[in-house]
């Protein structure tokens, strides 16, 4: 397994969590409501509109360092700036500014992901690895283990504070950058290419190609009814009281198992590929289906401790099993279909795409739930997306069967003068 991507990933996803895990939750502890929770939710939309960058970072990069630690190496340094300001600052008396400070550090985690996918594709495509299914461990390890036990659990019990974590985070970024910087070298890139030709043609490729923008679009949609559940599912734990510090241990004891999910799956059930995704797709509504019962029963029914903590348990470990599934038979898939030489761009723009749909449908509910009963809400998300995924099974299946050559937004290599 290649070491350096997995902690690649860990630092991304845990940069990641601070906007998906960490902040909604401590927003919803210190007294913010949904609508104002939905404003910071904003903040993250650049990472998801990463697809702007990715062009640019395939043909543009600074020789000396290589194509893909141009990117890495100074958007990680900045980050890491940007936290260790972010630590001093007290997010009630200076939310704006803690908000636009994550708007650039958004930013900079976008395209430091593209160029990160983009040296995974490298690597992996040398020692025909998966690196869909490192890309799985590292953003388990990240978001579960640091977000959720490390601060989750600590922070429950003032043993780790959120300016504690972000400077955690800030070292933890400048040793990644001078471990890149001094120990890893980039092969140079054989493809000789016109830049400004490139970039036009790339741009050409990406909206001329029914194939990938329909895989794209269906990627948008494919999490626009679940996210909301998924998104809010801590939020509402947190507002009903359950104890944090166990929410957060109990996604740390289920680690392992969803690691083994990677294992299992290409061990024994590696032939479930992608032509079986939108069924796979069912599987995550079934979890979300839990995860809204788990909030049902402890919100209105009023069950006791023992029973609404089983529960959550159940519906945690289905929600996360199903997740770390579709993650990696869609990242498989992905890692296949790439355009040589334009591997960013083309991973970018799934990528982008699919979890744009997650986070505006996140971001909607944030901002309905203050008008619409949240159970509704709810409830017509899941009807949406049983419609979606009853309409998309057929759809996938025809993709994966479109041959790879016609997923490519190049037609002819372009020679440099």
């Amino acid at each position: 397994m290649n070491y350096l991507l997995l902690f690649l990933y860990i630092y991304q996803s845990s940069m990641l969590s601070i906007f998906t895990q960490i902040m909604p939750i401590l927003l919803a502890e210190h007294g913010f409501n949904y609508e104002q929770q939905g404003l910071f939710s904003l903040v993250a939309y650049p990472f998801f509109f990463k697809i702007i960058f990715a062009p640019i970072i395939d043909l543009f990069h600074i020789r000396s360092l290589g194509r893909r630690r141009s990117y890495i190496l100074p958007c990680t340094i900045l980050m890491s700036f940007n936290l260790f300001w972010q630590s001093s600052l007290d997010i009630q008396q200076n939310y704006l500014l803690f908000c636009l400070i994550g708007l650039f550090n958004a930013t900079f985690l976008g395209m430091q992901d593209i160029a990160i996918d983009g040296f995974a594709a490298d690597l992996c495509k040398k020692s025909n690895e998966s690196s869909a299914h490192i890309l799985n461990m590292g953003y388990t390890i990240g978001s579960s283990f640091l977000s959720n036990f490390i601060f989750h659990s600590l922070n429950k019990y003032q043993l780790c504070s959120l300016s504690t974590y972000l400077k955690m985070m800030s070292v933890f970024g400048l040793l990644m950058a001078v471990y890149l910087f001094l120990k890893v070298k980039e092969e140079p890139n054989s493809q000789q290419i016109k830049k400004l030709t490139g970039f036009r043609q790339v741009i050409r490729g990406i909206f001329g190609n029914e194939n990938l923008i329909t895989l794209s679009f269906l990627l948008f949609f494919d999490r626009y009814g679940v996210a909301p559940i998924e998104s809010t599912f801590r939020i509402k734990l947190t507002e009903l009281k359950f104890n944090k510090a166990y929410v957060s241990f109990m996604d740390t004891a289920i680690l392992p198992l969803k690691i083994a999910v990677g294992f299992v799956y290409h061990k024994y059930f590696s032939k479930y590929n992608f032509e079986y995704y939108g069924y796979v797709q069912g599987l995550r509504l079934i979890s979300c289906l839990f995860a809204t019962l788990t909030v049902f029963l402890v919100d209105v029914v009023k069950v006791n401790d023992t029973i609404s903590y089983v529960a959550l348990f159940i519906a945690s470990t289905t929600w996360w099993i199903v997740f770390n599934l579709t993650f990696i038979v869609r990242g498989n898939f992905q890692m296949k279909i790439i355009t040589p030489g334009y591997e960013a761009t083309t991973l970018a723009l799934m990528n982008s795409l699919g979890s744009l749909g997650g986070k505006t449908g996140f971001s909607l509910c944030m901002f309905l739930t203050e008008y619409v009963n949240y159970y509704c809400f709810a409830c017509f998300a899941l009807v949406a997306q049983l419609l979606f995924t009853l309409k998309s099974i057929k759809l996938y299946k025809r993709l994966y069967h479109v041959p790879q050559e016609k997923y490519s937004i190049i037609r002819q290599n372009l020679k440099s003068e």
